[in-house]
């Protein structure tokens, strides 16, 4: 990784850096460029090589869903109803081929994070290695607890750190392990407020690897929603993500729903593409 910034001559002002991860570049705000590279010092210098040489290890397969959704033929009811079956193949690993298995390096990881992920949480790549192995951090307390009540022993994982990583390897692998341009990849606002459904990202982009997993030439965008969870996930988060895409899709638009999930305690983390079209 390398960054470049010089003085703009106004009161000791910098242009914001930019930040060069892999061939691509991306411009920080210099506050935010501080903490960043700051907080990676404090980072390397606290953990042992050997610890985080064990972050850079870190991979996640990623499979692809044999079949394809086509939204157009389904109500809301009947999609609920379609994800029970996805999540049952996904479960005992049925109709799944093996897609891409991504190398996670946790510097490129959180970059991509602070540029796409929508919640506003640093330190995925920290974070990373404890959600993928499962791990929670203890709460050691010698008093003993008041009557009725227990002590919190350990951490609960963060739905909001969760879909940051989710959101986060999805453009990993995209960027990554399929070259796609970071450019043209965007994050769309959730309509939370309106109470309407929105997919995640447009993809902006053809690429001929997913071309070839969609079964068709699809031209951008490219609808997708990420779904991501520290345990095996459910059939109701699965039938939320189509949901989210069948609300926005045109006719004749491709899109892929991209589950990240750990299927029991002792696994890490594995992902899934779902194909979806609207025909």
């Amino acid at each position: 990784m390398s960054t470049r910034g010089h003085s703009n001559n106004t009161g000791g002002l910098f242009e914001p850096p930019v930040v060069s991860v892999r061939g691509w570049t991306n411009t920080l705000p210099f506050s935010q460029f501080v903490d960043f590279t700051w907080r990676k010092s404090a980072i390397i210098t606290r953990h042992l090589e050997s610890h985080y040489m064990s972050f850079l290890l870190a991979a996640v397969e990623v499979y692809a869903y044999n079949q394809s959704v086509n939204l157009a033929s389904y109500s809301s009811g009947q999609l609920q109803t379609l994800s029970n079956g996805i999540f049952d193949d996904i479960s005992d690993r049925s109709s799944l081929t093996l897609f891409r298995t991504v190398t996670i390096d946790p510097l490129v990881l959180e970059s991509l994070n602070i540029r796409y992920a929508e919640k506003q949480v640093i330190g995925i790549d920290d974070n990373f290695s404890y959600y993928n192995m499962g791990v929670k951090i203890p709460q050691v307390v010698l008093n003993p607890p008041i009557a009725a009540r227990d002590y919190l022993t350990e951490k609960a994982f963060s739905g909001d750190v969760s879909g940051d990583i989710g959101e986060s390897v999805f453009v990993y692998l995209l960027v990554d392990s399929l070259q796609m341009n970071p450019d043209r990849i965007a994050h769309l606002r959730p309509e939370k407020f309106k109470k309407e459904l929105t997919p995640d990202f447009l993809v902006w982009q053809q690429n001929a690897d997913l071309s070839t997993l969609l079964g068709a030439n699809y031209q951008p965008p490219l609808y997708a929603e990420v779904k991501s969870s520290t345990g095996p996930g459910n059939a109701e988060k699965i039938g939320d993500g189509l949901e989210q895409l069948k609300a926005i899709m045109p006719s004749g638009s491709h899109g892929l729903l991209f589950l990240l999930y750990r299927k029991d305690p002792t696994s890490s983390y594995e992902g899934c593409l779902v194909k979806v079209e609207v025909a």
